[in-house]
């Protein structure tokens, strides 16, 4: 089951890849892959950044997978480009948001056109949202609260204002008892582990873009404080 649920999780990365605007299709531009066809790097590595050429390197959110030193475990981040800028988002929070040794947990270096850039971690949660181990749910899940559309889309973006808004719902409480955490594993169950969809065509990805956002409004427009943890 557990398989199975990953093996679903990864056709849907795969589509959101293909359909959202502000997410690159990294396989084109980060060369390293895995037979998973994963962007990985291991715990201590360099990540290169192209302006020019045929390999040059477009804004948006990249899916990187970090293999950890010991090579049984890896942990799913974003890395957003937004011009010569450089972001960060690992839902385990800033305290490990590329702040770790490279025995511990991981250090990425960011060279954009042959220099060392900072990878800034302000899109990063100020705890962990990622209890519950949905790092790559919550890969899925970020581009699309910043905004990413699919063709023929009329979706208004998220304002900074309402981006804010769902953060803030998401950093209440601690530990098991975060509402981000709880809130990626109801996500999760609802989308991927109860449901039919097995996510092998870009319709069932469009379906599940819209309901993601309206999941998304919920947590933004509600007026009354409610929970999400047990």
């Amino acid at each position: 089951m557990a398989e199975f649920c990953q093996l679903k999780l990864k056709k849907l990365e795969n589509n959101i890849k293909i359909l959202l605007d502000n997410v690159v299709n990294d396989g084109n531009h980060l060369p390293k892959l895995d037979k998973s066809n994963n962007t990985v790097y291991k715990s201590c590595d360099n990540v290169y950044f192209k302006s020019r050429g045929r390999k040059a390197s477009p804004d948006g959110f990249y899916f990187i997978t970090v293999i950890f030193s010991t090579g049984n475990s890896s942990h799913s981040i974003l890395i957003l480009k937004e011009g010569s800028n450089f972001y960060l988002f690992d839902s385990n929070g800033k305290e490990f948001a590329n702040l770790g040794s490279c025995s511990d947990y991981y250090k990425l270096n960011i060279f954009y056109e042959g220099k060392e850039v900072t990878l800034e971690n302000s899109i990063s949660p100020e705890k962990s949202w990622n209890r519950s181990a949905n790092c790559s749910m919550w890969g899925i899940v970020i581009p699309i609260l910043y905004g990413g559309k699919f063709k023929n889309d009329t979706f208004k973006p998220y304002t900074d204002n309402q981006i804010n808004k769902f953060y803030e719902f998401m950093e209440q409480g601690y530990g098991s008892q975060n509402q981000g955490s709880c809130w990626i594993e109801s996500m999760k169950k609802k989308f991927i582990d109860k449901s039919n969809r097995k996510y092998t065509t870009k319709s069932d990805t469009t379906e599940f873009i819209r309901e993601m956002r309206s999941e998304i409004n919920m947590v933004i427009n509600c007026k009354k404080k409610f929970s999400f943890c047990n």
